[in-house]
């Protein structure tokens, strides 16, 4: 996500393993992408790969009229029943403290796993002893002269 303005998924910065799962994700993703903003086709492509993740239609499409506006919130507060439900097991659950904020703020602090998709925090996470860099850092080198992350994207929120 941004610092500013979190988001459930930001499109910046994606890798997809060659699986059908990721083939369907990538095809609905380019299929409802229709405006400057591909985000809300992006996570509408996520939740559709989710069971029982808004399977009426019309709940469906009144949920994605609006999407940008609440879908982050929607998703901290329903992520644990989805993923029970979908059968996942799994270390990356974000509970705790990293539960509590992510619904708060929509900030991770850890990995966050669904079925198909591994959503990471912007900022360096330990896994055992060993401390990993980000994907992609929301700072960049702009706070320091280091280099913590493994991509450097930049949005227009970030100045």
């Amino acid at each position: 996500g941004n610092w500013r303005m979190p988001v459930l998924a930001n499109g910046g910065v994606l890798i997809f393993r060659n699986t059908q799962r990721s083939v369907r994700l990538l095809s609905r993703w380019w299929g409802y992408r229709c405006s400057k903003r591909d985000q809300p086709a992006l996570w509408r492509s996520m939740y559709e790969e989710w069971p029982n993740a808004l399977k009426d239609q019309s709940a469906q499409e009144r949920f994605w009229s609006d999407a940008h506006t609440y879908t982050l919130h929607h998703f901290s507060h329903n992520q644990r029943e989805l993923r029970i439900q979908s059968g996942l097991s799994t270390p990356w659950t974000c509970g705790g403290v990293c539960g509590w904020l992510y619904e708060a703020t929509g900030c991770l602090t850890e990995p966050l796993e669904m079925p198909g998709v591994l959503l990471l925090p912007t900022t360096p996470i330990r896994v055992g002893h060993r401390r990993l860099k980000a994907l992609q850092h929301h700072t960049g080198l702009l706070y320091s002269n280091r280099t913590d992350q493994w991509m450097c994207h930049v949005d227009n929120m970030a100045g």
